[in-house]
């Protein structure tokens, strides 16, 4: 009797160990299948099915508010799907920058970007537009340009105002905000958002990195060559100073800073790959971009 139960018990623990193995290989597929899908999905930018379902931006509106590296609109598209967001409002003016400028645009009915005075030919404002000013901190363009009733505002520029022919000075964050320099350009931009958009969440971005310096008769593939120096300006700055310049106003305003400029892993030793030119990023760099502000926008959440 006692060696028949002995056997009775060696075969009910065969059978679990079994049923244990057939369960943990099942468990390592699905893993992997999920690792694969996830893999892929941020390398490419393009398969993000996991992260729409979970992403609490889903079926939200958003703007992205920039220069020409918004305007280029090679980042949003990764971004708006990946997040599943419901509608995007492309908002940025190639040369535009934080600080004060002379600079007049024009804009459609709808705030999207027409054309701008003295470009291409443009002397008059063309027919049904809106004229505005160019600059990011003026009232007159964000009234203009950003729709009120949205959930994000998505701010990114500076590769101007840090550029050798602007050279804007940093300035500091004294009240009332001084326009003319990049703290309180930037500062001044941040809280008229918010006043015009007060349900809707404003995310700083820091600029974009891997800046090259020009020389005359360049071609585009020399201006995206890698380099070994990072760029200085006129007094003396790089990017990275005015990196820094935005993070330094997000905390102080208390809004939400993304850190492309130190995340994205593009720098003068790997331009060529990321660039199309001295500034703009070209396919790759749009995801570089992207894969930042996803990181970043999963971490935040709206305001309801």
């Amino acid at each position: 009797m006692k060696e028949k139960f002995w056997k009775i018990a060696a075969v009910f623990s065969l059978v679990a160990a079994i049923g244990a193995c057939v369960i943990a290989a099942s468990l390592v597929g699905r893993i992997g299948t999920l690792e694969k899908n996830l893999s892929h999905g941020n390398s490419q930018g393009e398969d993000v099915t996991i992260a729409t379902v979970e992403s609490t931006w889903n079926g939200k509106t958003w703007c992205s508010y920039g220069d020409s590296i918004t305007g280029y609109n090679v980042w949003q598209p990764y971004v708006h799907k990946a997040l599943g967001f419901a509608h995007h409002y492309e908002r940025g003016l190639g040369s535009s920058t934080y600080t004060l400028s002379g600079q007049t645009w024009y804009a459609n009915p709808d705030g999207s970007y027409n054309s701008r005075f003295g470009f291409a030919g443009v002397t008059a404002a063309p027919e049904g537009t809106t004229e505005h000013e160019g600059y990011m901190c003026s009232w007159d363009r964000i009234k203009t340009m950003i729709p009120q009733n949205v959930d994000l505002v998505v701010v990114m520029a500076g590769t101007n105002d840090a550029g050798p022919s602007i050279s804007a000075p940093l300035g500091d964050l004294s009240y009332p905000f001084d326009e003319t320099t990049f703290m309180g350009a930037v500062a001044s931009t941040v809280v008229k958002i918010q006043e015009w958009c007060p349900q809707a969440t404003v995310v700083l971005c820091t600029p974009f990195s891997g800046r090259g310096a020009y020389e005359d008769g360049m071609t585009n593939e020399q201006m995206a060559a890698n380099q070994t120096a990072p760029v200085y300006n006129q007094i003396g700055l790089t990017t990275q100073d005015y990196a820094e310049a935005v993070m330094e106003v997000a905390e102080y305003l208390s809004v939400p800073c993304i850190d492309v400029f130190g995340n994205c892993g593009v720098n003068q030793f790997n331009r060529n790959m990321y660039l199309e030119d001295l500034v703009h990023p070209n396919k790759e760099g749009g995801k570089a971009i992207a894969r930042v502000i996803i990181g970043g926008l999963k971490t935040i959440a709206p305001v309801e």
